[in-house]
């Protein structure tokens, strides 16, 4: 993306990139060392060339089944800041310059999540959709600036023809990612005002629904095995019942469970974000942090509606969390008590209970 190529151009010469997800089990970096030696690259540049052909060649797109492009990029030029400019001159113009980027983030492909856009599509629709003259001509200026840091770019993917292999984000049909709250520490949103622009004539934003949650249940009795489609807890507060769906992947991590209706007696309780990307962050600390013993494998799936934990997976996520707790005491605040708030809710179920996400 245009974010990670800002962030990262002041520290090298050249980058190499996929603004699409990386297929198969990754790089064939034998195609590229074979590749080096053989043409033994005179610079950065030369070398980053040699990168995005030799990822073209292992995922040859006249071939390969899947989609995949990799481009590379020098890091002298300046076309961020020419974009810069034109995001400039489309914020004089106010709400009919957001009107302007959202109709042309419309005609734009999407490249992952739904949220990011080909850079230089967007850039095409504007030259299509406007005809105010500086616009026009700073578009242009951003097109020439940017074909000239092409160092190289694979062969595009079937049905992807037109993509430049780079994009930009552009939330036009709202951030379901959760990206809105740090995106305005990015160098990107600095030097250019992005943000500024995609919030321009705006509406206020909605009290934020909390549409994602962890759900817990102790003293558990199972009343009737059955097989159940998904999980659902009785709407009636006497009744303190739930039916159990458990997905395949879970089989392992639920001990003795089995599906069907649960009436609990210990108690329930629940902890809710405004989405799932919350706990999928919280798991990728984890694992990066994490020295090599622990596993917190059991939280891979969280991020997916029905994901269910039995006792024992419950009580070694609180032995494998409290080995983090120093490292979360003294970081960011928001992060220790989401840590703290899962631990907690960990420790509750770890005796004779469940944990299900969704």
């Amino acid at each position: 993306s245009v974010e990670v190529f800002t962030e990262v151009r002041p520290f090298a010469e050249a980058v190499v990139a996929s603004a699409l997800p990386v297929p198969g089990g990754g790089w064939n970096y034998g195609y590229w060392l074979r590749a080096t030696r053989q043409q033994l690259p005179k610079d950065a540049k030369a070398w980053a060339y040699i990168a995005a052909g030799a990822y073209g060649a292992a995922y040859d797109q006249r071939t390969y089944p899947q989609p995949a492009q990799m481009a590379a990029f020098a890091t002298d030029g300046v076309f961020v800041e020419a974009f810069a400019n034109l995001v400039r001159a489309l914020k004089q113009r106010g709400e009919e310059g957001a009107k302007l980027i959202g109709a042309a983030g419309r005609m734009a492909e999407s490249v992952y999540y739904g949220e990011n856009l080909d850079l230089m599509q967007l850039v095409r629709a504007v030259k299509t959709l406007s005809k105010d003259e500086e616009l026009l001509g700073l578009a242009f200026e951003v097109s020439r600036c940017y074909s000239e840091a092409v160092v190289g770019i694979s062969m595009a993917p079937v049905r992807g023809e037109n993509l430049s292999g780079m994009t930009v984000w552009c939330p036009i049909s709202g951030d379901r990612e959760g990206v809105t709250p740090y995106y305005r520490n990015l160098e990107f949103d600095r030097l250019t005002g992005w943000m500024d622009l995609l919030q321009t004539g705006a509406k206020p934003p909605e009290p934020q629904r909390m549409s994602y949650g962890m759900y817990g249940f102790w003293g558990l009795e199972l009343v009737e095995e059955a097989a159940v489609e998904s999980f659902t807890v009785s709407m009636d507060p006497g009744e303190k019942t739930f039916s159990l769906a458990i997905p395949e992947e879970c089989v392992e991590l639920v001990g003795d469970l089995v599906e069907g209706r649960y009436r609990f007696h210990g108690g329930a309780g629940s902890i809710h974000f405004p989405s799932y990307v919350v706990v999928r962050e919280l798991y990728r600390q984890l694992t990066v942090l994490r020295d090599c013993d622990e596993d917190f494998s059991a939280l891979e799936g969280a991020a997916q509606s029905g994901w269910v934990l039995g006792t024992e997976a419950c009580a070694k996520l609180v032995k494998d969390f409290e080995k983090y707790e120093k490292r979360y005491e003294s970081g960011d605040r928001d992060e220790l008590m989401l840590y703290t708030q899962m631990k907690r809710a960990l420790q509750k179920v770890s005796k004779d209970g469940l944990m299900v996400f969704g």
